[in-house]
């Protein structure tokens, strides 16, 4: 499965978030240009970032650590 991005927004930030769901890497940073990263993307080979929330951006956050601590 390849790694995916995605974006929400926080106090008037946007921030980017890039994860893979195989190997359990997450990542977020504050976008420089207020939007997704396009370098960044076509570095990872994400395409466009989705917007999501919040919310689901701390449950994709939480789903990644369970696959690095190998829980299910």
């Amino acid at each position: 499965m390849k790694t995916a991005g995605f974006y929400y927004l926080s106090n008037g930030k946007t921030i980017n978030v890039i994860v893979n769901p195989v190997s359990g890497f997450f990542h977020e940073y504050e976008a420089n240009d207020g939007g997704y990263n396009s370098p960044v993307a076509a570095t990872f080979g994400t395409g466009s970032f989705a917007k999501i929330s919040e919310s689901h951006a701390r449950k994709l956050e939480l789903d990644a650590r369970k696959v690095r601590l190998g829980e299910k």
